[in-house]
C-alpha cells in the first residue's frame, strides 16, 4: 500500500480585506447591495473556519503521536476521554462539560 508524504505545511499570508469601494457619484450601479455584501461576510467567516481546520488536523496529529509515544490506545481521566480508532489511524477526544458532549472523530 502506498504512503502519502505529507506536503510541507504552508501557512499562506493572512489577508486582511480592506474597506469596501463605494459606488462612483453619476454612475449607473446593477450590483445587489445586500446579496455582495452578504457574500463576502460569508467569505470572510469561510476562511477562518478554513484556517481553524488546518490547525484542528495539526493539534490532532501530535495527540495521536503523544498517545502513541506514551503507548496508550486509551486515556480516561475526569471528563476526558481520549481513544485511538485504529481503522483509521485517527483519535476519538470526548470532552464532558457539565450536560454538553463534544466529540472530534
Amino acid at each position: 500500500m502506498a504512503t502519502k508524504k505529507k506536503a510541507a505545511a504552508k501557512k499562506a499570508p493572512e489577508v486582511k480585506k480592506g474597506p469596501r469601494q463605494q459606488q462612483l457619484p453619476e454612475m449607473e450601479d446593477t450590483k445587489i447591495a445586500v446579496l455582495e455584501d452578504n457574500a463576502l461576510e460569508y467569505a470572510e467567516v469561510r476562511d477562518q473556519r478554513c484556517s481553524l481546520s488546518r490547525s484542528e488536523v495539526e493539534l490532532k496529529g501530535q495527540l495521536l503521536q503523544l498517545m502513541k509515544a506514551q503507548k496508550r490506545e486509551h486515556y480516561h481521566r475526569d471528563n476526558i476521554r481520549i481513544d485511538i480508532v485504529h481503522e483509521s489511524e485517527n483519535i476519538k477526544v470526548k470532552v464532558k462539560a457539565g450536560a454538553e458532549e463534544e466529540e472530534d472523530e
